[in-house]
């Protein structure tokens, strides 16, 4: 009876945890470049002492989906998608270099291209790029060169790495990792005037947190029935 609970406990956890990552990827699916998360789980065969062993469900890691979201036209010409394996760089508040997908670019007090959180993005030299302040247009390039009407600016850092699922998420559509950035600029296009979309698929979510639900409930009805049987066990023997 005892293995009974722990099993189901085990399936309870790995279910809730799917669930959690179900609903943050509903909840990201208008998110500009964000991109669907994955649970993956495992069994685990525990002996406790000389009893039978008992299979427990273990969530082994996650993790992400990095296929191209659907690209949507907006006119905006700060507006960027990647179309291909490569990640924006962006400079954190820390200092540190974090990536991201997300293209929807904006110009601070000081001209230079930031993030709706105010991260300048790169430069191939690792330098945030800057737009004169008397420049009236902005072009964009495919292989990510920015300028205006009196010029180049500079040429928007695009990378790649050798293991694109070792990148971390680490919020609002950014991520980080140990790596080696590979420069990108020739194999991931830049879009101009275009943002990509998240590449969670709905109705393929909608229809795995109902299964969720479906065994979740089914895991605590075995819990309630085990509970049961032991309390009507314990009333038994108060009998006697």
């Amino acid at each position: 009876m005892e293995n009974t609970l722990y099993v189901g406990l085990s399936h309870q956890m790995a279910l809730q945890r799917k669930m959690d990552m179900i609903a943050n990827n509903i909840a990201n699916v208008d998110t500009t470049g964000f991109k669907a998360g994955h649970v993956l789980f495992g069994e685990q065969v525990v002996s406790k002492n000389s009893d039978k062993p008992m299979s427990m469900v273990l969530e082994r890691g996650n993790y992400r989906d990095l296929s191209t979201g659907p690209l949507q036209q907006t006119g905006n010409p700060l507006d960027i998608a990647l179309n291909g394996n490569g990640f924006l760089a962006v400079q954190s508040e820390d200092g540190s270099v974090k990536f991201t997908r997300n293209g929807s670019m904006q110009k601070n007090n000081l001209g230079q291209l930031v993030t709706s959180s105010g991260m300048p993005y790169l430069t191939a030299g690792g330098q945030p790029l800057t737009i004169p302040a008397d420049a009236h247009q902005v072009i964009i390039a495919k292989d990510g060169t920015v300028s205006t009407e009196q010029g180049s600016v500079g040429q928007l850092q695009v990378v790649r790495f050798e293991n694109p699922l070792g990148v971390t998420p680490v919020g609002n559509s950014m991520y980080e990792t140990n790596q080696d950035p590979i420069p990108d600029n020739t194999k991931t296009v830049v879009s101009q005037g275009m943002l990509e979309g998240s590449n969670v698929n709905t109705v393929m979510e909608m229809t795995k947190m109902i299964e969720v639900m479906r065994r979740y409930e089914s895991a605590a009805n075995l819990l309630k029935k085990e509970a049961d049987l032991e309390s009507s066990m314990i009333q038994r023997l108060s009998r006697m």
